[in-house]
């Protein structure tokens, strides 16, 4: 590699940020999650400074830990490169068809992003105008495997890939499975009661290569399962304005 150019040189670097960005690059050239351990011997740097990088890299969604341990870079990552795919100008009007899709329906329409096995966060959350609602979702992370927005995801993957994510805990990943073949069987993902009891959540799929998933949320009394399937071809609808976005 040839040197690079160095611009002020008589200033003093800050070798934190250095050796942060050392442990950043080298769990982006990984390709798979890495231990600390592995990052220690990879790095040179010392365990318990990569130990407090890594947990503050996660503070900020550069970093995420994985249910083995390992670490792999975070969301946040393509984000500050620039690398995101289309995901800010998406985020950035899809507030409008949310608020389409939330008057139209009464209940509160969300756009969430899923990072298989790790996250599903919410990026957009438009209410409906009801005393009965949700508090606000945004940039909350949430166990995919736990979701809608997780289940209808997993749906585009082969059997395989869906009970490598399972987990370790048999039962968890029995259900996980079962969720997601129902998913994929029905075409949208529905969860009744699962999150919060009297809470009723419904997903369809964005299309595209982002790992997106549009939904409503809702009491389960005004959500029956009646109306949540009247409700889908709203969604789906509203799928491909948003994937025309990206």
């Amino acid at each position: 590699m040839s040197p690079r150019t160095t611009a002020s040189p008589t200033l003093v670097r800050n070798e934190s940020l250095r050796r942060g960005l050392t442990v950043l690059r080298a769990l982006a050239a990984a390709g798979r999650p890495i231990t600390a351990a592995e990052l220690t011997r990879q790095t040179g740097i010392p365990g318990p400074t990569v130990a407090r990088l890594l947990v503050t890299l996660e503070d900020e969604a550069l970093a995420v830990r994985d249910s083995s341990g390992g670490w792999r870079p975070g969301t946040g990552l393509s984000e500050l490169a620039g690398a995101d795919g289309g995901l800010a100008a998406l985020v950035a009007g899809a507030g409008e068809v949310l608020r389409e899709v939330a008057i139209d329906t009464g209940e509160t329409a969300i756009l969430s992003r899923v990072h298989l096995p790790d996250v599903a966060e919410v990026l957009v959350q438009e209410d409906a105008d009801r005393l009965l609602g949700l508090t606000d979702w945004v940039g909350r992370p949430f166990d995919p495997r736990e979701s809608v927005a997780g289940w209808i995801v997993a749906a585009e993957l082969d059997d395989t890939e869906v009970e490598i994510l399972g987990g370790d805990d048999p039962a968890a990943r029995a259900k996980w499975i079962a969720d997601v073949a129902e998913s994929r069987e029905r075409g949208y993902a529905v969860d009744v009661d699962g999150l919060e009891a009297g809470l009723t959540n419904v997903a369809v799929i964005v299309p595209g290569d982002l790992s997106l998933a549009i939904g409503l949320s809702g009491p389960s009394a005004r959500l029956t399962a009646r109306r949540t399937a009247r409700l889908v071809p709203r969604l789906r609808k509203a799928a491909v304005s948003l994937a025309i976005l990206t």
